[in-house]
């Protein structure tokens, strides 16, 4: 039932999303905001080409690259941030500063650092993902039951056990939103580091060689896929991460 309402939800977004690109073209020229009829149609075409596949292998690797070291930065400070309340203040403390800082706005010192080239983008990417995983990190904590907590230390539990029956069951469902919002994120931030950087590869150099030209039926035509592979991972991954692990809330 939860699939078919979630398939639902989707369809409607889509048509949603459809109903009013269309609307929205019909006040502006063609060449400057093609329609979806305009679009759509050139999708399979597209889809056959190798530099769509490259483009689209590339994007995604740099954006599964970024988000597992977010993950795995985030997963190397959940018992430091369990254990001690103050260094939990302070990691909250320096996220809440840093997370109002555009990622993309790091290039610059970014490419000093790493050059020119897949190493910034996959860095911010790995930003972008980190604050908000950092945040729910830090919000599932501060709601964790004491009491479990405390009752199976009584019993001896181990730290890995304690981890294992209490802390990551509770924690779950945070950490799971926060992943959904740092895969946002993320993604958002891939697509305009490739813009800004000019980088021949992936989506967003797609974009950007298509605006320098006004081919902007392209232009959408890339975001379009950049939707469609977004909305396929979110429902693939974390709502099925969600029907799998979390289905005892709603049953």
């Amino acid at each position: 039932m939860a699939t078919k309402s979630n398939l639902f939800a989707y369809l409607m977004a889509l048509v949603s999303i459809l109903l009013v690109w269309q609307v929205a073209s019909s006040f502006m020229p063609g060449f400057l905001f093609p329609s979806p009829a305009q679009v759509l149609p050139r999708l399979p075409a597209a889809a056959a080409q190798q530099s769509f596949l490259e483009a689209v292998a590339v994007s995604l690797l740099q954006l599964l690259s970024g988000f597992a070291i977010a993950v795995v930065l985030v997963g190397v400070l959940v018992w430091p941030t369990l254990s001690s309340v103050p260094f939990r203040r302070y990691v909250g403390a320096f996220t809440g500063i840093l997370q109002a800082i555009p990622p993309v706005a790091l290039i610059p010192l970014l490419v000093l650092l790493l050059g020119f080239g897949g190493g910034p983008v996959l860095a911010v990417v790995a930003v972008a993902a980190f604050f908000p995983l950092s945040l729910s990190m830090i919000g599932a904590v501060d709601h964790l039951n004491r009491l479990h907590l405390d009752a199976v230390r009584v019993l001896g539990a181990s730290q890995r056990q304690v981890l294992r029956r209490v802390v990551v069951p509770e924690m779950l469902p945070v950490l799971l939103s926060g992943a959904q919002a740092g895969f946002g994120n993320a993604w958002r931030s891939l697509i305009a580091a490739q813009m800004v950087l000019g980088v021949s590869e992936g989506l967003g150099g797609s974009i950007q060689r298509a605006s320098q030209v006004g081919d902007m039926t392209t232009v959408l035509l890339n975001v379009t896929i950049i939707a469609v592979l977004a909305a396929g991972i979110n429902a693939w991954l974390f709502e099925g991460l969600k029907r799998r692990y979390l289905s005892w809330r709603t049953a």
